[in-house]
């Protein structure tokens, strides 16, 4: 706000006062900027739970035109956020690292073993891939010593989720390699035993018996019939 004050400010002779004033402002602005510091660091101290979070907030502060003070305060915000987003790696990584060793992989019922792994791990690795991908906005941020080292550790754990999935994989088509191989070595066809085979061959004999006498029946009966007409 605005402060009068009683006397000409430029007037050299109260230049005394003047400055008794300007040194009253500085005071009040430095004042301010302490609370302002106070109240951003305690933000991201107490309040700082997910480095995604941070970083949009620490984002918002850098569009705020403001002195330098508030301006290195921000700055010095990003080993917090990388703190945090370290905390994060590992949180992923102990959850994978647990889980696939004591192989609970927490599957839906309507996916297969095999697809249903590979899409947990990969909602993992997915989960710290969108957090660093966002902190590119900031490249200088990644680019300190703290930046670096998290950098790498998202590698590591990025490359031994993709190792997991390439492993799973492998194993899913050997799997189904066995199947279809033993599946082909099937006969299509249903052969009958020997023994059915010659029960056929007897059946058909008789049957070809039977036709037999029938016929030499019915030979009979015509010449009969022949024999009685000419006769007559």
């Amino acid at each position: 706000p605005l402060e009068s004050v009683p006397f000409n400010v430029f007037d050299d002779k109260f230049q005394s006062s003047w400055q008794s004033v300007m040194i009253k402002f500085d005071k009040d602005v430095e004042d301010i900027e302490n609370e302002v510091k106070s109240f951003i660091t305690g933000s991201f101290k107490t309040k700082l739970t997910s480095s995604r979070g941070a970083f949009n907030l620490l984002m918002g502060f850098e569009g705020i035109d403001s002195r330098e003070a508030l301006k290195r305060t921000i700055k010095e915000r990003q080993t917090d956020i990388i703190e945090q987003y370290h905390k994060e790696i590992q949180r992923i990584k102990n959850i994978f690292e647990e889980r696939t060793v004591g192989d609970q992989i927490p599957i839906a019922k309507n996916q297969p073993p095999c697809a249903g792994s590979i899409a947990w791990a990969r909602g993992l690795f997915l989960e710290i891939k969108s957090t660093i991908l966002h902190f590119t906005n900031m490249k200088e941020m990644l680019l300190r010593d703290e930046g670096q080292d998290v950098t790498h550790e998202y590698v590591a754990v990025a490359r031994q989720i993709r190792v997991y999935e390439k492993e799973k994989l492998a194993q899913w088509r050997n799997h189904v390699d066995k199947i279809v191989a033993h599946s082909l070595k099937k006969s299509i066809l249903e052969f009958d035993p020997p023994n059915a085979k010659t029960d056929k061959a007897d059946r058909r004999t008789e049957g070809g018996g039977n036709d037999a006498r029938s016929m030499v029946t019915s030979v009979h009966g015509l010449s009969d019939s022949a024999r009685d007409k000419r006769d007559q």
